[in-house]
């Protein structure tokens, strides 16, 4: 969980982005108090994400990451992020 809440803060950094996340143990989440991002640019991630098959929970909009998840899917997880985020930043949503 650690590496990949630091390589999703070092893609948003690197990229200029208003978007921080955290974790604790096992679960992570975008850092809402430390991100800038209006309603409908979370709701368009949570959007974006689905269509790549992650479900962000509704509230917290964070996940859990566990012993169940392969480095594999670890990657396609960070890979859904960097694609939606990327995107939403193109179109000024971010």
């Amino acid at each position: 969980t650690t590496a990949l809440v630091n390589r999703l803060n070092r893609l948003t950094t690197e990229s200029d982005m208003p978007v921080r996340f955290t974790h604790f143990g096992s679960f992570f989440a975008i850092a809402l108090t430390q991100s800038q991002l209006l309603p409908m640019a979370i709701t368009l991630l949570s959007y974006h994400l689905l269509n790549h098959g992650i479900h962000l929970r509704s509230g917290d909009k964070g996940g859990f990451l566990s012993t169940a998840h392969t480095p594999g899917d670890i990657e396609d997880i960070y890979q859904a992020f960097r694609t939606s985020l990327l995107h939403l930043k193109s179109v000024g949503a971010l």
